[in-house]
């Protein structure tokens, strides 16, 4: 049985990964399910111990990666708020390096269906200890930056626990820029 492909953007990103970014895949696919979303699939017999998925170090985003360096964002800030901040700030741009990654990110409405934050309190509960955390320490974060898509995007690809609006308004409480 073959694996309902993830669509044209998915298979792109995967290649661009792979021979450019030297990220190798064995034994497992993407594939997009209907009524579920994108899952992983194995497409050979898997046994314990196997490597599917691997990931150079330098291919990773990190606040010590150039790009993010060159983006001059504030010390202060956590790393999750640093790298949300860059990828906002390198949406939509043509000379972004991250164009070709940004397509197969999970859609608003996707996160927003899967995300902790944004279910009801009752849900909440049924939450493990770990999961119920903030991870939300007071940051400094230009005016500009608070916009709708770094908020309801850019932030939950990287941390989907927290409401970015919590750190925006503890943050206001204790500095100004």
């Amino acid at each position: 049985m073959e694996a309902p492909s993830p669509g044209p953007e998915h298979e792109r990103f995967i290649s661009w990964a792979k021979d450019e970014l030297g990220v190798t895949i064995d034994g497992v696919t993407a594939a997009k399910f209907p009524g579920r979303g994108l899952g992983v699939v194995a497409t050979k017999p898997l046994k314990q111990g196997d490597l599917l998925v691997t990931v150079p170090a330098k291919s990773l985003l990190t606040t010590e990666s150039k790009h993010v360096k060159d983006a001059r964002l504030p010390k202060d800030a956590t790393v999750h708020a640093r790298l949300a901040a860059y990828l906002t700030l390198m949406d939509g741009k043509k000379d972004s390096p991250h164009r070709i990654w940004q397509p197969v990110w999970p859609k608003k409405e996707e996160f927003e269906a899967i995300m902790p934050m944004n279910w009801e309190e009752r849900q909440k509960e049924l939450l493990p200890a770990h999961a119920k955390s903030r991870s939300c320490a007071p940051i400094l974060i230009p005016h500009d930056l608070r916009d709708p898509c770094f908020s309801s995007h850019s932030w939950p690809v990287l941390d989907p626990r927290t409401h970015l609006d919590q750190i925006f308004s503890r943050s206001s409480k204790t500095s100004s820029m």
